[in-house]
């Protein structure tokens, strides 16, 4: 929605600029028709896309189920500090625990440590010392509260404010 209401195009220049100090912000395309290829392939899985409206925004996803770049993101919200605030595990980490096929589902993220703690230890850049402090942390996490649980979860229009809500 965004860049249609910017009518981009590839190889058109604009103007960028911070609001706020931080955020990056466009406006002013050259005077042009919208012409952006939409991706019609997940640049992880190869899996057809498709735009789906969320909260009033077109949005482009994946229609696979199970895409890794999906899984790995709802592993990465699971595991932030709004949801179950896991020290150590984050996106690299997941990443690399994913590439070894440690970790598939938040499930897979408790028995991490009882399966997989030898081979995480002889990882490069891992210690004993490393492993046994992720695992103090992934046992902390399971004593958190109602709110952040369902946050981590990932549910669709389910933030950290609505997840307040429903707690």
């Amino acid at each position: 929605t965004i860049m249609k209401n910017l009518r981009a195009q590839i190889g058109k220049t604009c103007n960028v600029f911070k609001a706020n100090m931080i955020i990056p912000q466009i406006e002013n395309f050259e005077d042009s028709e919208f012409n952006i290829d939409i991706p019609t392939q997940c640049p992880v899985c190869k899996h057809l896309t498709s735009i789906m409206k969320e909260n009033k925004t077109e949005v482009l996803m994946c229609t696979n189920y199970n895409c890794a770049g999906t899984m790995l993101n709802k592993l990465e919200t699971f595991v932030g500090k709004s949801g179950m605030d896991i020290d150590g595990l984050g996106g690299a980490t997941l990443e690399l625990f994913w590439n070894k096929g440690y970790i598939r589902t938040f499930v897979d993220i408790y028995k991490l440590m009882q399966t997989y703690s030898l081979n995480i230890a002889n990882l490069e850049g891992w210690t004993m010392n490393s492993v046994m402090k992720l695992s103090d942390s992934i046992s902390k996490s399971r004593h958190v509260m109602l709110d952040k649980f369902i946050t981590a979860l990932s549910l669709p229009n389910v933030g950290s404010g609505t997840a307040k809500t429903i707690a």
